[in-house]
């Protein structure tokens, strides 16, 4: 196994998994064993992609279930392209307990809810979470968020203009903000060889990531193309990040948390943002430098640590609370030498001088 800190999310989790077709929807991924008496699972909605079929997604869709997620695969059997119908019947089908199979009715929990999408599928998924973000379950102003988290996975987003002549899928800026004003996160994920039109880590960074405001983060992978690992078993690009994200934001899961900032240990670049208008915080993970994106606030104690200021640090605690992410504010400390892409490994210029005992 990997030694690095997403080793226990890229291997297959600790639970045995099992499938149920839906007719008309989708399949169903799942633990096989039932949870603790008076316990139930968190949903992934996913959103297959154009021309794919859920079964083609099974190896990552069976991974996330070992983890203890269920997960439902949806696809339009008949046109083999996602639409908002389709997302509509699988939600419905989460939402009420006679309609699902029944293994599954006393698991499945509608308010630890997230929804995602791979190319194609990304942007239906966006429009499906923006619809259902202002519904809360339970009822009333304290009512959970009825969609904690959205995961974009090489997510298209074609322009109404395009020389392809490709039918357009671009989100609105309406579904960006519904999705934030509902209290959700996101994830992106792109890969860095992804040739697809509009799937590219550039449509992730700028369709994606830079129009949502909410808590949000971005994963470069640096050995991706446009499939990156969707139908392989186990993650050896990106599948342990989706794993780590939807753990840490569904099952408040501190250890997934911390991982999912600490990375591979390898080039894969992250972005995230945990306040409003803020600076984003880039960093690689396959160096072995702790930086805050502070620049002002960042010192070099007596020991040779990175540490902030305490304002600093409890400012950014205060601005990140919403979206299941407000657990990020703690590791603003993440693994980095040089927040650039160029792959030059050189550290930003605010950067205080690598201390000795971190460059043995």
């Amino acid at each position: 196994m990997p030694h690095h800190a997403l080793a226990r999310y890229e291997a297959v989790g600790p639970h045995r998994t099992a499938r149920h077709l839906v007719p008309g929807v989708g399949t169903f991924y799942h633990p096989s064993d039932p949870p603790p008496a008076g316990v139930r699972r968190p949903v992934f909605v996913f959103a297959c992609g154009t021309y794919q079929l859920s079964y083609e997604y099974a190896p990552m869709l069976l991974h996330l279930a070992s983890h203890g997620l269920v997960v439902l695969g949806v696809q339009d059997a008949a046109t083999k392209v996602m639409s908002p119908a389709a997302m509509a019947r699988a939600l419905a089908v989460v939402r009420d307990g006679p309609s699902l199979p029944a293994p599954l009715r006393a698991m499945v929990d509608p308010a630890r809810l997230a929804l995602g999408g791979h190319s194609g599928g990304g942007p239906v998924a966006l429009r499906a979470a923006a619809e259902a973000a202002g519904l809360t379950v339970g009822g009333g102003e304290g009512g959970a968020p009825a969609v904690r988290a959205f995961v974009a996975q090489h997510a298209a987003a074609i322009p109404a203009s395009n020389p392809q002549r490709l039918a357009p899928n671009r989100p609105s800026d309406a579904d960006f903000t519904r999705l934030e004003g509902g209290g959700a996160s996101m994830l992106a994920v792109c890969g860095v060889l992804d040739r697809m039109p509009y799937c590219s880590c550039d449509t992730a960074l700028k369709e994606y990531y830079e129009r949502f405001g909410g808590p949000k983060l971005l994963i470069k992978v640096v050995g991706a193309g446009h499939m990156g690992n969707v139908g392989s078993a186990g993650d050896h690009l990106e599948g342990a990040y989706v794993v780590s994200y939807l753990l840490a934001t569904l099952y408040d899961d501190d250890a997934a948390r911390s991982a999912l900032l600490r990375g591979k240990g390898n080039e894969d670049i992250l972005y995230h943002e945990l306040e409003r208008g803020a600076p984003p915080t880039i960093v690689t993970f396959g160096h072995e430098y702790e930086l805050i994106e502070q620049p002002a606030a960042v010192t070099l104690a007596a020991d040779g640590n990175a540490t902030a200021a305490a304002g600093a640090a409890a400012g950014a605690a205060a601005g990140a609370g919403g979206g299941g992410l407000a657990w990020l504010a703690p590791l603003l400390c993440a693994t980095a030498a040089g927040a650039n892409e160029s792959g030059s490994g050189a550290a930003p210029s605010w950067a205080p001088p690598l201390p000795p005992s971190l460059l043995a």
